[in-house]
């Protein structure tokens, strides 16, 4: 097992991933939507707190996985990938109908919730082989 005080949060190859589809959600969703990057920036913490319970429910089969480190990681990757998306999906949401924003919201969050079930299954599965 590696010392994880010394080992990096994101590989150099990882970091321009993430930085680059970071910038193209970003870039994407704000010109469609209308939206400032302030307005689209408060959408930051729920796209981490989703994604970090998309991390946890993935490893769930396997914990051992699961660390502060990972748990940062997908902090991270929330918290810059989300927030464009969440921003999209409220302004067609409020667009089309601006009652039903909240649903929308409640089915997001159950949806997100079944694709990381559905991923720690598919990781126990794969361990089990």
């Amino acid at each position: 097992m590696r010392n994880s005080s010394t080992t990096p949060l994101f590989s150099p190859v990882g970091w321009a991933l993430t930085v680059g589809l970071a910038a193209i959600t970003w870039v994407a969703c704000l010109a469609p939507t209308g939206l400032h990057a302030r307005e689209l920036a408060m959408f930051a913490a729920p796209g981490a707190l989703l994604w970090v319970g998309v991390g946890c429910a993935a490893h769930g089969a396997a914990r051992q996985d699961i660390s502060w480190r990972s748990a940062v990681r997908w902090l991270v990757l929330g918290a810059t990938l989300l927030p464009p998306l969440f921003g999209l999906l409220v302004a067609v949401a409020g667009l089309e109908r601006p009652t039903q924003v909240l649903a929308v919201f409640t089915l997001t969050a159950w949806v997100t919730l079944l694709i990381g079930g559905a991923l720690g299954a598919f990781v126990a599965l794969a361990s089990r082989r």
